[in-house]
């Protein structure tokens, strides 16, 4: 945004309207730029993107008492620096996930009107990382440097412990056993949206009931416009919030809660749908996603 702000500014001092085709360009070309240098490989949120999301959070507390909502009992955030940064931002305090005491029935407990309210667990999780671009801006950090900063310390980041520790196993461990690095694919839009099913099998396995998710607009469009059955859902503003109460098809009724995670799930046939998907509140003002299952 900062590149395509001085983009515009430089076309408006050559003589260009603001709505002017060459405006546009420059814009896109800026955007462009920015995209595919390797540079700019995880960018952190910009002032303006801090300010967003200043802004969502004061969004989504109000969208909560409005709508007497339930308090977020997790939140599941993209790994990339920018969607963490949003989630420190909306969340400043954070239960450790690490607390085996710690139940999401501790927190759905509380409404809007309680006043001794547990701050949620923040998982980052790969599922809902950015579509794969292969830009340096879209690939998220390792989990070795994302546990080094202080802001993210509470999360728990054990799907990306995961995932670095599956690429050590395909490097190998010496020259020899090294094989040839796997191409890279690009993800088109029709694979981001099959990805985005995934989501409703972390539903299915988690006995927490009020989840926000912080993603990007291109998951989020997918999501949406593809399993939800929103066709014409509009993109996402920069930290829009939108709040669904969702109901999924296929869970086991013989499927049992143990420590928060839902036992029995894996041994479900073909796959969790969604079976409704009820928009219960929204802000076209700016900020991210609730899902409210």
């Amino acid at each position: 945004k900062e590149a395509q702000s001085t983009a515009l500014s430089l076309a408006i001092s050559q003589g260009h309207g603001p709505d002017s085709p060459h405006a546009k360009q420059a814009q896109e070309d800026a955007r462009k730029a920015i995209l595919e240098s390797d540079s700019v490989g995880d960018p952190p949120l910009s002032e303006l993107g801090r300010e967003e999301a200043r802004k969502a959070k004061s969004t989504l507390e109000r969208l909560i008492a409005t709508h007497n909502l339930p308090h977020v009992e997790e939140v599941w955030v993209s790994p990339l620096q920018r969607t963490m940064q949003t989630a420190a931002t909306i969340f400043p305090e954070s239960s450790s996930p690490y607390d085996s005491t710690e139940k999401c029935s501790d927190i759905s407990t509380s409404t809007s009107s309680s006043s001794t309210i547990r701050p949620p667990i923040i998982r980052v999780k790969k599922e809902i990382e950015e579509r794969q671009t292969g830009y340096a801006c879209d690939t998220h950090s390792s989990f070795t440097e994302v546990r080094r900063r202080m802001t993210f310390k509470q999360f728990s980041v054990s799907s990306l412990k995961m995932h670095d520790l599956a690429l050590d196993g395909k490097s190998g461990k010496n020259a020899r056993s090294r094989s040839a690095p796997e191409p890279f694919i690009v993800e088109e839009k029709h694979m981001l949206r099959e990805r985005t099913k995934k989501l409703f099998n972390l539903l299915a396995k988690t006995e927490c009931r009020s989840i926000c998710v912080i993603a990007h607009k291109g998951y989020l469009r997918e999501l949406e416009r593809g399993p939800m059955g929103k066709v014409d859902a509009e993109m996402f503003q920069n930290c829009e919030v939108r709040v669904y109460r969702l109901h999924l098809d296929g869970m086991d009724s013989s499927a049992e809660v143990e420590d928060g995670v839902i036992e029995g799930i894996d041994d479900l046939k073909g796959e969790i749908v969604i079976k409704q998907a009820e928009k219960i509140a929204e802000s076209r003002i700016k900020n991210e996603q609730l899902l409210d299952e």
